[in-house]
C-alpha cells in the first residue's frame, strides 16, 4: 500500500460495515486516504468512524455500481484504490444447490466484482495507476471446520474467479501500454 500514497487520494471500500470493510477502511483513513464505505443498508454504515463517507447501494446491480462509482468519483475524486469485501456462502453441499442458490453466490460472490472493476477502471486507466482487491467468502472458497465439504465443496466455491478478476485490469492496462512484442524462450532451451 506504500506504493499507493495516501493524502488525498480517494478509495472505494465496498461493504465497509462488514469487519473486514470497516477495519479496512479505517485502515485506510487513518493513511491519509478519503475513503468511501458502501453498503446496502444505511444502518450497517452508522458504525463505521468520523471521517469515512457513505454510500448506500447494492453492488450486485450492474447499473447501481457503475453509478455509485461515478458519484464517488465525481464527489471525492477518482478512486485510486477499490476494496471489494463483498462474498457470501450457503452452509450446504453443493448437490443440494437449486438455481436460485446459484444466482444469489453468482450475484454476490463474481457479480459485483465484475461490475465493481468494470465502473473503476476507466478512472484508473485515465489516472495510469490503482488497485482492485476482491476479497471472497473464505468459507465459500477453502474447506472450513464444521461445513459439510464431502462428497462436494460448498456453495459459493465460484468465488476463485473474483480473485482472478481483480487481476484483469492490470494485465489489461499492461498489455495495451506494451510497446514492442517480447520473445519468449521455451523453458527448455
Amino acid at each position: 500500500m506504500a506504493s499507493l500514497g495516501g493524502a488525498g487520494e480517494s478509495v472505494a471500500v465496498v461493504v465497509g460495515a462488514g469487519e473486514l470493510g470497516s477495519a479496512t477502511a479505517t485502515l485506510l483513513a487513518g493513511a491519509g486516504f478519503t475513503v468511501v464505505a458502501v453498503d446496502r443498508t444505511p444502518n450497517a454504515l452508522d458504525e463505521l468512524p468520523e471521517g469515512i463517507r457513505r454510500e448506500v447501494g447494492d453492488t450486485t446491480d450492474q447499473a447501481m455500481a457503475k453509478t455509485l462509482i461515478d458519484r464517488i468519483a465525481g464527489e471525492a475524486g477518482p478512486p485510486e484504490v477499490l476494496v471489494n469485501t463483498i462474498g457470501g456462502f450457503l452452509l450446504d453441499e453443493a448437490v443440494n444447490a437449486t438455481p436460485e442458490n446459484l444466482r444469489v453466490m453468482m450475484d454476490v460472490n463474481l457479480g459485483a466484482a465484475l461490475w465493481l472493476s468494470q465502473a473503476v477502471e476507466p478512472y484508473m486507466r485515465q489516472r495510469g495507476s490503482g488497485a482492485i482487491v476482491h476479497v471472497p467468502a473464505r468459507p465459500g472458497t477453502d474447506p472450513t471446520a464444521g461445513m459439510p465439504c464431502a462428497p462436494a465443496p460448498p456453495i459459493g466455491a465460484s468465488t476463485p474467479p473474483a480473485e482472478e478478476l481483480s487481476r484483469a485490469p492490470y494485465l489489461h492496462h499492461r498489455l495495451h501500454r506494451r510497446t514492442r512484442p517480447r520473445r519468449r524462450r521455451c523453458p527448455h532451451q
